[in-house]
């Protein structure tokens, strides 16, 4: 089957009838088939009196302006750090020769000292316009600070929701926590820091909320277990959960497996991983990445459990000038109102548990969803970015940084019409095999363009749409 938007659609409502018809209707098989026949005929007839769907809306993404070699040719950028974000980008570990140039300068105003927010569209990587920052706070300050050594938090990463937290951890999993160990022998090859990056997910669902009982323990092994089965078992598929960031950042998986069955955790050594992956762990050496939602954070700052955490941060931070804490805030438009009061009330405590002063933090704030079409509304980010993030002083303005959208201009006068697609909407149909979709196609761009050579191979005829779309008004 060709997979296209008509044939993804169809199969979303293909399955949304089913689910109606075995959920809600399976004691009677005569009314099942009977709805499930009207509701099948009404989706392929469109009628959208009948159906329980709408039609697809498609929205085509923009195109950012790419900065080439951004990072590398910056002249604000400490030469060192260049150097080690050239040897990430040389490794694909999620640094890219060609960044957008908001990325740029997102890392740029980091490196400043300056508060951002981000605002630019969906799919425009706004998630490196914080993690390469966040690398960057922790690369120079192990390059060129003894404190390094000190265990304690010094990026918080504050999301909405759990799901949204998950997905940062797999990110980071793929970014620091390799399981090549790719990024921790880069880190230490320039750096000669005496220990790796360290993360960790903090929220309800990290193992170990109330009960610390051996047969929980053993049941979180068993899980850690599977990835080493599936490991033996199913190389590929391993490779591919590894590439997803779906395997654990653990430097020996297997000895953590053992102490958990045992009981007898709290004599592992998690010194050398990048991910820490009991709560428990987090408590006694506090990770240099805090993930957790606004609701975990709460109850961090009221428990005794996590006195250790607060207690090495607060210290960290009162060691140097320098010092500061980086927090960052994804998905900030969800903290407008009664939400947002909150979170800057949440914010407060939290540097009072710390006995620190808004100076010593540093934020970074990213959405694709605030209004900033003129100097009225930006007036008025500029209120909701102070108000929440507790900056008192009015005169000092973060720095908003959007996505530039690049123009793309067709370089010929061919035109598709609306009529001439119209005409070909065959192309479309779920039914092709790869040799009908050709010639379908073929057809298509020989009546468009006499100049036009028939391609007789899927590929071929793929890279061609590829390069030469653009030509098309």
């Amino acid at each position: 089957m060709q997979h296209n938007v008509l044939t993804f659609c169809e199969d979303i409502f293909t399955k949304q009838v089913d689910f109606i018809t075995s959920n809600y209707l399976s004691k009677s098989k005569e009314l099942s088939d009977k709805v499930k026949d009207r509701l099948n005929s009404s989706l392929k007839n469109n009628k959208k009196d009948e159906t329980i769907h709408q039609e697809p809306y498609i929205e085509t993404l923009p195109s950012y302006k790419i900065k080439e070699k951004g990072i590398i040719t910056s002249p604000n950028l400490d030469n060192k750090l260049k150097d080690f974000f050239n040897s990430l980008t040389i490794n694909n570990l999620g640094v890219f020769e060609n960044p957008y140039s908001h990325q740029v300068r997102a890392l740029e105003e980091y490196y400043k000292g300056n508060d951002i927010l981000v605002s630019t569209g969906t799919g425009s990587g706004k998630t490196e316009c914080f993690i390469w920052p966040i690398i960057a706070k922790l690369f120079l300050e192990a390059a060129n600070k003894s404190s390094f050594n000190k265990r304690a938090v010094r990026v918080i990463l504050m999301y909405p929701m759990n799901a949204l937290v998950s997905d940062q951890i797999s990110r980071l999993r793929r970014l620091i926590g390799d399981t090549e160990h790719k990024f921790k022998s880069i880190f230490k090859e320039h750096t000669n820091a005496l220990r790796p990056i360290s993360f960790g997910m903090y929220t309800g669902r990290t193992p170990f909320v109330r009960s610390t009982s051996l047969s929980e323990k053993k049941t979180f092994a068993n899980n850690l277990a599977r990835y080493l089965k599936i490991k033996e078992s199913d190389p590929n598929f391993y490779k591919k959960l590894e590439a997803e960031g779906k395997i654990p950042a653990v430097d020996n998986l297997q000895s953590l497996i053992d102490v958990l069955k045992t009981g007898t955790e709290t004599s592992y050594d998690c010194s050398n991983d990048t991910e820490l992956m009991l709560r428990s762990f987090m408590q006694q050496m506090p990770p240099d990445i805090l993930i957790t939602n606004y609701s975990m954070l709460e109850y961090m700052l009221i428990r005794n459990l996590e006195d250790n955490i607060w207690d090495s941060t607060q210290e960290y931070l009162n060691a140097a000038a320098d010092n500061k804490l980086l927090f960052v805030i994804d998905e900030a438009h969800m903290y407008r109102g009664a939400p947002g009061a909150e979170v800057a009330l949440l914010l407060k405590r939290l540097f009072n548990r710390l006995n620190i002063t808004r100076d010593k933090v540093q934020f970074i704030l990213t959405t694709a969803s605030l209004p900033l079409s003129n100097e009225n509304s930006k007036q008025k980010v500029y209120t909701f970015f102070n108000d929440l993030t507790s900056l008192a002083n009015k005169n000092k303005k973060c720095i908003i940084i959007e996505g530039e959208k690049e123009t793309i201009s067709a370089k010929t006068n061919l035109e598709i019409t609306l009529n001439k697609l119209l005409e070909h909407r065959a192309i479309l149909d779920s039914k092709h095999d790869n040799l009908a979709l050709i010639t379908q196609i073929n057809q298509l761009f020989l009546e468009l363009d006499n100049s036009y050579s028939i391609k007789n191979d899927l590929a071929d005829l793929q890279n061609y749409l590829y390069e030469n779309l653009l030509n098309y008004q």
